[in-house]
Order: C-alpha cells, then sequence, then structure tokens
C-alpha cells in the first residue's frame, strides 16, 4: 500500500454517512500477489495452516474494524497452479480457510460479508472445491473479462472473427446482489 492508501480507505468508508445503504468491501488478492517474489505462496501457506490462518483473521478483523469495511473479496489466483504459487493440497485446504474465514467473522461477532473471485477458464476453475465453497460465500466474483482477448487473435476456432470493443460496465446492468439473511455454512 501506499501512503496515500490510509487516507484513501477513511475517505471511502466515510461515504456510508452519506449513503447508509452503501457496503464498501475490500478485495485481497489479484494477480501481482501471486507472481513470483514474496507473495508467492502467501495464500497456499494461508489455507494450508491454521496457525497462519489465526493471524491472519486477526489482522483482518482489525483493519475491516478500523477501516469500517463490509465485506471481503478473496482473490487466490489460482489454488492449486504451481505456476501461481499453488499447491495440490490447496483444493482441500481453501474451503477450510473460507469457512474459518466466516467462522472467525461470526467469533467476533461481526456479520461482514465473504466472497470470492473465481477464473472463467477451466484450467484454473478445476482447482476450485465449488461444492464446498458455495455454502461458505454470499456469492462468487467471476472474472468474466478473460473469456476473450488478444490470444484469440491465433485461435483456429475464433482468429480474426472477433472483434474487441471496449468493455461495458457491467453493473449498471445487473440487477443488485442481496446477500443471504441467514447464512449457516456447512
Amino acid at each position: 500500500m501506499s501512503p496515500g492508501d490510509l487516507d484513501l480507505m477513511r475517505r471511502l468508508t466515510a461515504l456510508k454517512r452519506l449513503y447508509p445503504g452503501l457496503q464498501v468491501w475490500i478485495a485481497i488478492g489479484g494477480w501481482s500477489m501471486n507472481d513470483p517474489g514474496p507473495t508467492f505462496h502467501t495464500f497456499s501457506d494461508l489455507a494450508n495452516s491454521a496457525a497462519n490462518q489465526q493471524k491472519f483473521f486477526a489482522s483482518l478483523i482489525s483493519f475491516m474494524s478500523f477501516y469500517g469495511f463490509d465485506g471481503v473479496d478473496i482473490d487466490w489466483e489460482y489454488p492449486v497452479a504451481e505456476e501461481r504459487g499453488g499447491r495440490p493440497s490447496d483444493f482441500q485446504a481453501f474451503p477450510v480457510f473460507m469457512r474459518n474465514l466466516r467462522s472467525a467473522f461470526r467469533n467476533a461477532g461481526k456479520s461482514w460479508g465473504v466472497t470470492l473471485t473465481l477464473p472463467s477458464s477451466f484450467w484454473y476453475m478445476q482447482h476450485f472445491d465449488i461444492v464446498k465453497l458455495e455454502p461458505v460465500v454470499d456469492w462468487f466474483n467471476m472474472m468474466e473479462y478473460d473469456i476473450h482477448g488478444t490470444w484469440d487473435a491465433m485461435s483456429v476456432w475464433t482468429g480474426g472473427q472477433l472483434r474487441f470493443t471496449p468493455p461495458v460496465l457491467l453493473g449498471a446492468m445487473l440487477t443488485p446482489l442481496q446477500p443471504r439473511s441467514a447464512h449457516t455454512p456447512t
């Protein structure tokens, strides 16, 4: 984080005073978090260690309480994928991590939301245990912007047939999602 981020987070969550129905969530992760470097194995290390999870949850709860966030999106790119810092044990460990995160919030007396980001490609999606993750999260965020791109130019199936246009702001076209009211993870 840069020094200005802390002030920006305070100002952002302060908007809830003007707009009482507004929720402000924090996303943790993303592509660059799993680039080779100091955070390459961070998610895998968290998911596979109860001790690391407890430290992370305590820090996250403190952070979210201080800044007034209403939920967290976990954007792990990608469990199991060795080229992205994953390990084979991540498939089973990630749902446990997410269930423990939900429980940590509940035990702290917080009703914050919990979501996670999913890839659109089967290559990475196959390493998410959707059946076990679904009961623990409020919803899944899908990275649909990865369906087509410059990599399609050499495809024998689509090749030069696709025309690329600027992205559309989908948020304005979607019906707002409502979180589950009585969330009971299994």
